[in-house]
């Protein structure tokens, strides 16, 4: 099965000892929102939400969204 957004978020903000509220206080958003999003209830989180993710977990948005090397033309 191919690892999601919302499973690479869960597990970077895990690694990272994050818990989904701190890190909602820190994007501005709902713990609730939080995991929606982690657990894919919310289908297409807006890219603004996914950037404030990736700079509170220190990451690139192409890390953030599994993109690889392998997926550049």
């Amino acid at each position: 099965m191919a690892e999601t957004l919302g499973m690479r978020i869960r597990d970077l903000r895990t690694a990272r000892q994050i818990s989904q509220q701190t890190l909602g206080e820190m994007i501005r958003m709902s713990r609730i929102c939080v995991s929606k999003i982690e657990c894919g209830s919310t289908r297409d989180p807006a890219v603004s939400s996914v950037y404030k993710i990736a700079r509170a977990l220190h990451v690139s948005l192409d890390t953030l969204v599994g993109k690889t090397l392998e997926d550049q033309p």
